[in-house]
Order: C-alpha cells, then structure tokens, then sequence
C-alpha cells in the first residue's frame, strides 16, 4: 500500500459581519455550534485534517477572518500564502452576498490562482418559498464562484464545503 501524502493547506473564510464564518469554522472542526454570536477580533485560526481519498490527507490550517471595512495591508499580510478561501453570506440578508464582490478581488490580487468557493450560510433560517434563488445564482455566477447552500446550525453541507474546496486544488 502506497503511502498516504498530507498537504497543509492555508484556507481563508471572509464575509461581512454576523454571516456566520466562526460557526462554519467551529461546526466543521469540533462539530459544535452556539446560538450565542461572539465577534471575531482579528484572526481565529483552526486546524483540521481531512482525507479526501486514500492517496491523499489536507492538514487544513483556516483563518477565520473578522470583517475589515477597509481592503489595506493588514487584510493583505492575513491573505498571504493562502491556498483557497470560503467566501462566506448569509441568506436572509442579500447585501452580505454583494460585499462579497470586493472581498473576492482583493482575495484574488494577493492570493493569485487561488480558488474560491461561496458558502450561502444560514439556509436553516429561511423557508425555501421565501428565498429567491435565481437573484442568489445570478449574484453568485457575477463572483465567477460556485456556490454551496450551508447551515453551521444544522450541519447541513459544512463538511461538503470544505472538501469541495481541497477538490480545487
């Protein structure tokens, strides 16, 4: 049997304020989740392997990210060397998913050839009748980014986020 190859890999999540990117993080990596929000300060890192064959093992090292207003050189230092980033709305508030389109530029002019995926979190908020999904596809397919509906709540494709990004390496 061949030896299995662990890659470490540098994994960035960014988004707006209260889209949930410490509960995907916390979801994924310890399989928790708290209703009670706590503001990222800066950076949050954590750390998880995952196999996505038996070839291959990802040592994932995430920063999760707090929202920065402004794109300037400290975002710059916190993106550098990173292998992907999860770019990360929420649902039920549309303006978090059009602040995405500067993130994604700023991510790809330090991170160049890096890929991208967005995380529609919060789907266990919203009735699906009430969500329009084509205005979502349309706004998501402007990021030239595929798009995976998560809830960090109910564990509903966190894990699946994340592997599909280690698949885009």
């Amino acid at each position: 049997m061949a030896d299995v190859v662990t890659l470490s890999k540098k994994i960035c999540l960014l988004g707006s304020f209260g889209v949930g990117k410490t509960s995907l993080v916390r979801r994924f990596v310890h399989q928790t989740f708290e209703e009670n929000y706590h503001s990222t300060i800066g950076v949050q890192l954590s750390q998880r392997l995952i196999a996505l064959d038996e070839k291959a093992q990802f040592n994932l090292i995430i920063w999760d990210l707090a929202h920065i207003e402004k794109y300037d050189n400290v975002l710059k230092r916190y993106l550098h060397g990173a292998h992907g980033a999860i770019l990360v709305f929420d649902v039920s508030r549309p303006e978090t998913l059009e602040a995405l389109t500067p993130m994604r530029c700023f991510f790809h002019e330090n991170s160049k050839g890096a890929p991208c995926l967005a995380a529609a979190n919060k789907y266990d908020l919203l009735e699906k009748d009430a969500v329009d999904f084509d205005t979502i596809s349309r706004n998501v397919e402007a990021l030239n980014v595929r798009c995976v509906y998560t809830s960090a709540k109910t564990d509903h494709q966190v894990d699946m986020t994340f592997r599909t990004l280690c698949s885009m390496f």
